[in-house]
């Protein structure tokens, strides 16, 4: 009997402590509607919808740089770049203290056909003066719906121009082979195009093995994308041997991806280029041809985005984006804000043309790493994942 006593005595304890814990978290849920209340009382205009987006943004950014809320509007972009196109005027704009300045022009984009260049700094935008502003209230007025177009009031040297531009439907830029001379020439602008994996085989087919004496993959400015395209380029080039490595966030838990048994070109000496600007997916390519040394690493450091954010359904209207893992490079370097070092720096203002023309010397010279024999794996790698830096934002 006593022990019968002593059960229900320890249940009813247990109910009434698991009790007290939901009714702190009901009221910690009543103070925080209690607070969105006086909010609201205060800024009417604002929805209390709006006020709930506002702050689960506001607490997503503030415990993780990547996080974010995503809304319909934003779920349509993101929808059409997962599609291999945007609609927007084809520029990234970054902020460089004083100014705003256009930091890329995509190809075959309003912008482009207008005439603007990188490097021309932004005055105002609709003539609304950018001195004072954020960059995300400088992305607001680009961004915003206007019949006539956006006007951008610019300034190249000591002169100033005046565009007005209409957003179009953009296609990212596919992967592109070309030939100087004796040396092919892959450059990859996003790992986000259409078709990504289909396109990269019908460039690689191209290449002529007997002919070429070196192939240059051109990652400077790549932002990244999908991982499950870069883990495609691995796969041509890099047999038997782990990819990258995933972790997930909080846990020791780490998932190791490799390449399957194909291996083109052995003998087909490889050099990558790389900048600031090359990123997230960009480095798990980088990192592993670096760590297996099956190609010579040249330019400047890397961005330095080893994280991989998920998207989380929350509601047909809302998304929400967060960091859920980190990947390391197949070595187990962490890369994250740290960046990966060329085997043959460059200074980041040295040009386009003597960045190649200082990968086709050193391709000439036989001044490149060779393969190692490969190591006993082998497994089919798969992995898909949405993967943005913080860089320059584009419109």
């Amino acid at each position: 009997m006593k022990s019968h006593a002593y059960i229900i005595v320890c249940t009813f304890l247990f109910w009434s402590f698991n009790l007290v814990a939901n009714l702190s978290e009901a009221e910690t849920l009543t103070r925080y509607l209690k607070a969105l209340e006086h909010i609201q009382k205060y800024h009417p205009t604002l929805s209390q919808k709006r006020l709930v987006e506002r702050s689960i943004d506001s607490l997503a950014q503030s415990l993780d740089a990547h996080g974010k809320l995503i809304d319909m509007h934003e779920q349509a972009d993101l929808h059409q770049q997962l599609r291999g196109e945007f609609k927007g005027i084809g520029v990234f704009i970054q902020k460089k203290s004083p100014h705003f300045i256009i930091d890329r022009v995509l190809s075959h984009s309003p912008a482009e056909k207008a005439g603007i260049e990188a490097g021309d700094i932004i005055l105002a935008i609709n003539n609304i003066q950018t001195t004072g502003l954020t960059l995300e209230q400088v992305m607001q007025h680009v961004q915003a719906d206007h019949p006539q177009g956006v006007k951008f009031s610019l300034q190249r040297h000591n002169d100033t121009f005046d565009y007005t531009l209409k957003k179009e439907k953009i296609p990212l830029s596919e992967p592109k082979l070309t030939y100087m001379k004796d040396v092919a020439i892959l450059t990859i602008p996003s790992f986000l195009s259409k078709n990504f994996t289909a396109k990269l085989y019908e460039r690689i087919k191209q290449i002529d093995e007997k002919k070429a004496k070196g192939l240059i993959i051109d990652l400077r400015g790549n932002g990244g994308g999908l991982i499950e395209s870069g883990l495609a380029l691995c796969n041509l080039f890099i047999e038997n041997k782990v990819i990258t490595q995933v972790q997930e966030r909080g846990t020791s838990n780490i998932k190791k991806y490799l390449s399957g048994g194909g291996l083109l070109f052995p003998n087909l000496k490889i050099i990558i280029l790389v900048d600031g600007e090359t990123a997230s997916t960009s480095e798990i390519v980088v990192g592993c041809f670096k760590d297996h040394k099956r190609a010579l690493i040249v330019g400047s450091q890397t961005f330095g985005k080893a994280s991989i954010q998920s998207l989380i359904r929350i509601h047909q209207d809302w998304l929400l984006q967060l960091t859920t893992h980190h990947y390391l490079t197949p070595n187990g370097t962490s890369i994250d804000q740290q960046g990966i070092k060329p085997d043959v720096p460059l200074s980041p203002e040295t040009s386009n043309d003597l960045v190649l023309g200082k990968a086709l010397i050193l391709l000439n010279s036989g001044h490149t790493l060779q393969i190692k024999n490969p190591d006993e794996i082998s497994k089919k790698s798969q992995i898909s994942a949405i993967n943005h830096p913080q860089k320059p934002t584009v419109a």
